[in-house]
């Protein structure tokens, strides 16, 4: 009688929230999705716990009401279904405790369409550790959830939304820069608390310390509103570093909405599970402690020595699969790759058959592991041009050789831009192009020119301040 008293109450001021006011406020602020949720999630467990013959029983009459309700505002069954699968997938106390902290939290996590708040749910299932299958399920339903906008009153970014400035880079840009020079790692140290460790979360990218790249890093920390810029004490290498839970469910956030593409993917799940066990407080105990070093096994580096004697006994879990979304790639991720693992060189030689000729030559080149290769045949797809080479060190390279596609590549490239130190040498490339284009290379002074933006580029470039305006278009 008790859960009939419930239901009917729930109901009853759900109804009166959206009779009287829930339309005008559901446009303001998404939060009050969260605030309904909760309050259905609460009379869930109460049902379980009380009457849990009655709760099995009524579960889908249960969530056909939740659909009448909600349909109005998503008018799509396929989220309800989804929903559901969640909720047979994952913990209760979980979801509970992830929906507390977005409460807790001021409605910190605003989703501006069905897509963003259906990633959030698929998050929760990593804590059910069905390895393979919840990394197929985030990958392979999301795409297909129609991006269906819902009113919001803030009009910044979503994904980002405590920033205090507005970036104007590329989402996209990010992620790429991130596939190429980006790291996800646990920390795990000796503390006081009750088992005797701790867990540190932390994202980095890391970049050759100049002051185009220290520009870049700063714009990118502008653009998450979180971390800190750092160049280290040899003064040879600057990193962006971001640690903590709040500030690395910023970051998360940002992954889930722009999804990555190289073999960074899997790291980034494992990252993701160990997040949704700190949420949960399950890293306080030793089960789930040790389901942190299981996963952290798989991370690059894997287990430091003292660890693995301190946990010999650990059980191994099986790495999520590698299932990277080509259909996000564009133009701005590539430009973001590029930054990270591309090169634009221009050399000259001399022809053995001539001791006075000089040849010149101009190439871009994309690297990767072969383990991440697929992305690079993915880019080829997208410009439709190019070769891939491996070679025995299981390295994979994207290459463009001749003028006539790298002008192709120039003329793509119009669409979106290149920062840091990268983004000048890309300028004294694409001057060495107008150079051939003009056959002035074939003259002693073009010749000579050419030589000389050769010498400057790269790893022995000393200058690092230039307008990105200056970039002569090919012909």
């Amino acid at each position: 009688m008790t859960s009939f008293i419930l239901f009917f109450i729930t109901i009853l001021v759900i109804l009166l929230l959206l009779n009287n006011s829930s339309v005008s406020i559901f446009k303001q602020n998404i939060s009050w999705v969260v605030i309904i949720f909760l309050s259905f999630l609460i009379m869930i467990l109460f049902l379980l716990l009380i009457f849990p013959f009655f709760f099995f029983n009524n579960l889908f009459f249960f969530f056909d009401t939740l659909y009448f309700f909600f349909s109005p505002f998503f008018n799509n069954p396929l989220f309800f279904n989804n929903f559901i699968i969640v909720l047979f997938l994952s913990d209760y106390e979980t979801i509970l405790n992830s929906f507390i902290s977005i409460a807790i939290n001021g409605g910190n996590v605003i989703f501006k369409n069905l897509y963003d708040l259906m990633s959030f749910f698929n998050t929760i299932i990593f804590y059910s550790f069905i390895s393979n299958w919840s990394s197929t399920f985030l990958l392979s339903v999301l795409p297909i959830i129609p991006k269906i906008n819902l009113p919001s009153k803030n009009n910044n970014d979503p994904v980002h939304s405590n920033k205090k400035n507005i970036s104007k880079l590329n989402p996209f840009f990010i992620t790429g820069f991130t596939d190429g020079e980006g790291c996800f790692a646990i920390n795990i140290y000796k503390s006081t608390t009750s088992i005797g460790w701790s867990v540190g979360l932390i994202f980095l990218l890391v970049a050759k310390n100049n002051p185009a790249n220290l520009a870049m890093f700063e714009e990118i920390q502008n653009f998450f509103g979180v971390g800190n810029v750092k160049v280290e004490k040899n003064g040879s290498i600057i990193r962006y570093w971001v640690t903590g839970l709040h500030n690395c469910l910023i970051i998360r956030n940002h992954f889930i909405a722009y999804p990555l593409m190289t073999y960074k993917l899997v790291h980034f799940l494992l990252w993701s599970s160990i997040i949704d066990l700190i949420i949960t407080k399950a890293h306080l105990n030793l089960k789930g402690f040790l389901q942190i070093v299981a996963l952290k096994a798989h991370f690059p580096k894997g287990l430091s020595q003292k660890l693995l004697l301190a946990f010999p006994n650990y059980s191994p879990i099986i790495v999520p699969a590698f299932l990277p979304d080509f259909s996000h790639l564009n133009i701005h991720w590539i430009a973001g790759f590029i930054n990270a693992d591309g090169s634009f060189s221009i050399t000259s030689y001399k022809q053995n058959s001539s001791k006075d000729r000089e040849i010149c030559s101009i190439s871009i080149i994309i690297s990767q592991h072969n383990r991440s290769k697929s992305i690079l045949e993915a880019i080829k797809k997208f410009f439709n041009f190019g070769s891939i080479y491996s070679n025995k060190n299981g390295v994979s390279n994207y290459t463009i050789r001749s003028i006539k596609l790298i002008n192709k590549f120039i003329e793509r490239f119009e669409k979106t831009k290149l920062l840091g130190a990268k983004a000048l040498d890309y300028t004294d490339f694409c001057k060495a192009v107008w150079l051939m284009n003009k056959k002035s290379h074939l003259t002693p002074e073009g010749l000579a020119e050419f030589k000389a933006i050769a010498a400057g580029m790269n790893s022995t470039r000393t200058f690092f301040s230039a307008d990105s305006k200056s970039i002569i278009k090919p012909l």
